[in-house]
C-alpha cells in the first residue's frame, strides 16, 4: 500500500519533491485523489488533517446532495396550515364583500325599474295607448297612466289607466283584481328579497303637517311625508306629471325612498315637468 501510494504521488505530482517540508500538503492531496477512487475506503486520521468542512463541493457524495435537495424543495406542515388559513380568510373576506354588494346593486336596480314604470307611463299617455280595463271607446283611448304608491303596502306599487280622469288611483272593490274590465289597475309589481318602499315625500304640507322628510337633493329643504303618492301623466300635456298625495294634496316635486333589509336605500325623484332622476 505504501508503494502504491508513492507510485501515485510520482503519476500526479512529478514536480512536487520539497520532501518533510512538503508532506502535509501531499498528504491531503493523496487524500483527495484516494476519495476519488472507486471502492475506496475512508483513510484514518493520521493521514489528512483536513476537517470536513475544508473538502471542497466537488467531493460531497451525491447521496448527501440528493438529501440536501430533498430538504430544501420540501415545506413543513405548520407552513401548510399558515397557507390554508390565509386562504380561508381571503375567501371569507370576498363572500361577506360579494353579500355586501349585491344587496347595494338590487337596491339601485329596483329604483330604476321604478323609474322605467314612469317613463313607461308617460309613453303609454303620449302615444294615446288603449286601456286594457276596457272603458268606452273615447276613454279607452285618452286616458291618462300612472303609478300608485301607499304605505299600507310597502312592498308594491300599481301600474294604472286613469279612467275616471281624476288623476287618483281608484282603489279596487271586494272580489275585483288588476286587469279585470272596468277597473283602472293594469298590473301590480311585487319588490323582491325584502326590499320596501321605506317613505313618501314631497314639497307641501297637510293641513300643518310639520316637515319631517329629509330629501335626497343636497341643500333641498326638507320635505312633508304622505301616506299615499299617484304620479299621473295624461293628454294633452303628457310630459308633465300630476303628481298628488294624501287628499289629493299637489306637489311640485316628489320623492319615493326604497330601501333593502339591511339599510341601503334609494330615492326616487319625480317633477311635474315629467324629469324623473335616481339617487
Amino acid at each position: 500500500m505504501y508503494l502504491f501510494s508513492q507510485k501515485l504521488l510520482r503519476q500526479n505530482f512529478p514536480n512536487d519533491a520539497e520532501g518533510a517540508a512538503q508532506s502535509l500538503s501531499l498528504s491531503k492531496r493523496l487524500a483527495l485523489l484516494l476519495r476519488g477512487l472507486p471502492g475506496s475506503r475512508p483513510l484514518r486520521s493520521g493521514l489528512t488533517t483536513a476537517s470536513e468542512e475544508e473538502m471542497p463541493l466537488a467531493s460531497i457524495s451525491a447521496e448527501r446532495r440528493r438529501g440536501q435537495v430533498l430538504l430544501i424543495t420540501g415545506f413543513s406542515l405548520a407552513e401548510l396550515v399558515v397557507a390554508v388559513g390565509i386562504l380561508i380568510i381571503l375567501s371569507a373576506t370576498l363572500l361577506f364583500s360579494y353579500s355586501s354588494f349585491d344587496r347595494r346593486v338590487t337596491v339601485d336596480i329596483l329604483a330604476h325599474q321604478i323609474a322605467g314604470w314612469m317613463h313607461d307611463a308617460q309613453v303609454s299617455a303620449m302615444s294615446i295607448r288603449r286601456s286594457r280595463t276596457g272603458g268606452d271607446t273615447q276613454t279607452q283611448f285618452h286616458v291618462g297612466y300612472g303609478l300608485h304608491f301607499d304605505m299600507a303596502t310597502p312592498n308594491k306599487f300599481i301600474y294604472f289607466a286613469d279612467i275616471d280622469r281624476n288623476r287618483v288611483f281608484d282603489p279596487l272593490e271586494m272580489g275585483e283584481k288588476c286587469g279585470d274590465s272596468g277597473v283602472e289597475c293594469e298590473q301590480e309589481i311585487l319588490l323582491l328579497r325584502g326590499n320596501a318602499i321605506s317613505s313618501l315625500c314631497g314639497d307641501m304640507p297637510q293641513a300643518g303637517e310639520p316637515q319631517n322628510c329629509t330629501s335626497a337633493i343636497p341643500g333641498n329643504p326638507l320635505l312633508y311625508s304622505t301616506n299615499t303618492l299617484d304620479v299621473v301623466f295624461t293628454r294633452p300635456d303628457p310630459f308633465d306629471a300630476a303628481i298628488l298625495g294624501d287628499s289629493s294634496t299637489p306637489y311640485s316635486h316628489a320623492e319615493i325612498t326604497v330601501t333593502s333589509p339591511k339599510g341601503y336605500h334609494h330615492t326616487i325623484v319625480v317633477w311635474i315637468t315629467g324629469q324623473v332622476s335616481v339617487r
